[in-house]
């Protein structure tokens, strides 16, 4: 699945950015499970909100939801952070250029 880069300008904003940063910096690890419940008390939001959050992130690739079951952080392989981070790159090196 190919991931890409949404900019979101919802109320589960800050829940988005928070839990990317979790999983990015590794504190929640690829192929983890995780709750609504357990989000939403961490990060001090709604559930609703969290609920929304996860099927943005599902969208984008980073966690896996399966209905009735449970929750997990996707495992990206490094094929997928290459075809992720290439395009960044290669913007940045252009606005680089030109500067």
């Amino acid at each position: 699945m190919s991931r890409g880069i949404y900019n979101y300008s919802l109320p589960c904003e800050n829940s988005i950015k928070k839990i990317k940063k979790l999983i990015f910096e590794g504190k929640i690890k690829q192929g983890e499970k995780i709750t609504e419940l357990q989000v939403s008390e961490d990060l001090g939001v709604s559930r609703t909100s969290v609920r929304e959050t996860m099927l943005l992130l599902e969208l984008e690739g980073l966690l896996i939801l399966s209905p009735y079951k449970d929750t997990r952080v996707a495992i990206i392989s490094q094929e997928e952070v290459t075809e992720l981070l290439l395009p960044m790159r290669i913007h940045i090196e252009i606005y680089a250029l030109k500067k």
